[in-house]
């Protein structure tokens, strides 16, 4: 009996190893054979055409997959979301053990198009959003005994994920006008366990709009469980007022202000999604900004606008501050030659109201 079972189990390793074996051997040309097949199940699932260049698959000693081009988009004829030399290695023998670890996922020059309609903005390529209709389900039953459901989860290590020269544009349907809003390259490791996710050294930087420069860097450990934590800093530099305005057209909307030449911005995030606290400034000192009919102030005269918001019980408070030299004034005709200004605001979740005051107010005519 012993030596039937262990001839068994022989049997039944060189069946598996040579299923293995032809697998690693053929991966390639089973792949190249069943491309369009592929290309179905994916368009399928994500409710959009999924077009996919060469594909490479190697399976030993971990398994790395390779795909040349990625296209997303309704129809042939309509936008799309595309990026290319698409890159994943995950570890063989913790997938084996039912664990996704993916030692490495990269992509190149991904190149989303925003489109704002009517409808507001939208991704190209990607089907629009439906709207979920209620539907009334009927009160729950009460057994009298309580049953517990143990939720398998799946845990999804990636270690490093690289993205460069991501393309981000917008486009104005109405009037068909675009421009491009940014070009940046992201680096993360992300983990995921159950509904929380950690990303672990995010670094963000490249180009905003066509003069600014952007960084972002930091942590953000299991967001959406009770132990969610935000650590994020950044700043936007050298980012023209021109520009901007060109956005907020597009956008079919308007700045408060009118100007010209370069601003910055410094941020700092920490706290959680529910519960966030922002800290940040806004340097005015290199642009030329207006109000018209208010107020004027030229390039290279100081003017800083510092700001932060914070949890407090129920309520957020707003805090900002003003400070700058040589403001203009239009009515009556007056020059500030020193401009200091608190304001605090509170708002309460609960009523969706704010309450503002001063608590700081300094002015030299």
């Amino acid at each position: 009996m012993k030596k039937i079972l262990l001839i068994s189990l022989i049997l039944i390793i060189v069946l598996v190893g040579g299923a293995f074996g032809y697998l690693a051997m053929n991966a390639n040309s089973l792949i190249a054979s069943n491309k369009g097949e592929l290309e179905r199940l994916a368009s399928e699932a994500v409710g959009s055409k999924v077009e996919l260049g060469e594909i490479s698959i190697s399976v030993f000693p971990s398994v790395n997959v390779n795909v040349s081009e990625f296209k997303l988009s309704k129809n042939k004829s309509d936008e799309q979301l595309s990026l290319k030399d698409l890159k994943l290695s995950l570890s063989l023998i913790d997938l084996l053990f039912g664990t996704v670890k993916i030692k490495n996922l990269s992509l190149a020059d991904p190149t989303i198009l925003l489109i704002k309609d009517s409808k507001g903005i939208r991704v190209a390529g990607l089907p629009e959003a439906k709207e979920k209709k209620a539907v009334p389900t009927a009160p729950a039953k009460d057994s009298g005994a309580k049953k517990e459901v143990a939720a398998a989860t799946i845990g999804v290590d990636l270690e490093s994920l690289s993205i460069t020269g991501i393309t981000v544009r917008l486009k104005n349907a109405t009037t068909g006008k675009e421009g491009k809003i940014s070009k940046i390259n992201l680096s993360t490791g992300i983990k995921l366990k159950g509904e929380a996710i950690s990303v672990k050294g995010l670094s963000v930087d490249g180009a905003i709009l066509d003069s600014g420069k952007i960084s972002i860097s930091g942590d953000i450990s299991e967001l959406g469980s009770d132990k969610e934590k935000i650590k994020l800093k950044g700043g936007i530099t050298k980012i023209n007022l021109a520009e901007i305005t060109n956005l907020t057209t597009l956008l079919e909307t308007a700045l408060p202000i009118e100007g010209s030449g370069a601003i910055g911005v410094n941020f700092d995030i920490s706290g959680s999604s529910a519960k966030p606290v922002a800290e940040g400034s806004l340097n005015l000192t290199d642009a030329k900004v207006s109000k018209p009919s208010v107020f004027s102030k030229e390039a290279g005269v100081p003017l800083t606008v510092n700001f932060s918001a914070k949890p407090d019980n129920q309520n957020i408070s707003f805090s900002t501050s003003v400070n700058g030299d040589q403001i203009a004034l239009v009515s009556p005709p007056t020059t500030i030659t020193n401009i200091n200004i608190g304001l605090q605001a509170q708002g309460n979740s609960k009523t969706q109201s704010f309450d503002a005051f001063t608590d700081s107010l300094a002015l030299n005519l």
